[in-house]
């Protein structure tokens, strides 16, 4: 060892020592570091997808509680089509009611049937301002008695006067058994 001393320069024993401690690092880096940071990512690879296994396990019983609710309330006797309707109607109603809007038109209901159920659509259209139809909406939405399945901002003339009013259409759907 003494001859590695004397026999080289000070430049060349510092190369060799820089590259003896380059190699040192990466040693470490491949047994210690690098492990470690597999095992890390490893880790929060697991309780990322823990976490979203439990988000779905959230989502999957508010969507079977929300099935329940629609199961108890949208299930009507083939005897009640009529009555249903006119529930929807006057639920419909009361909401336009309480927040000064016009229902304009009311036309029959859509009935499509497949597997022995009959899902009826019934299309209600709302007149008045945009915060009052908003407001509307928000009421039939908190109540959870109607099943809405669609809800569409329109821009229309009026007919008569022509003037442009905004008209919100619902659309609402329930199950009738045969």
């Amino acid at each position: 060892m003494k001859g590695f001393w004397t026999t080289y320069t000070w430049q060349q024993k510092n190369k060799w020592l820089w590259w003896g401690a380059l190699l040192f690092l990466f040693v470490v880096y491949q047994m210690s570091i690098k492990k470690t940071l597999e095992l890390r990512s490893a880790y929060h690879t697991a309780r990322a997808a823990q976490a979203n296994s439990q988000q779905k396990e959230t989502e999957l019983s508010q969507l079977r509680a929300r099935m329940q609710k629609v199961g108890s309330a949208g299930f009507v006797n083939a005897s009640d089509k009529g009555n249903a309707k006119v529930n929807m109607l006057n639920i419909v109603a009361s909401a336009a009611e309480n927040n000064g809007l016009v229902i304009k038109d009311v036309p029959p209901t859509k009935a499509v049937t497949a597997e022995g159920l009959t899902v009826n659509y019934d299309e209600y259209c709302l007149v008045g301002s945009y915060n009052d139809l908003l407001q509307c909406w928000y009421e039939i939405e908190k109540g959870k008695e109607l099943n809405l399945v669609n809800v569409a901002f329109r821009k229309e003339l009026n007919a008569l006067t022509r003037t442009a009013e905004l008209k919100m259409y619902l659309t609402t759907a329930y199950v009738a058994g045969d």
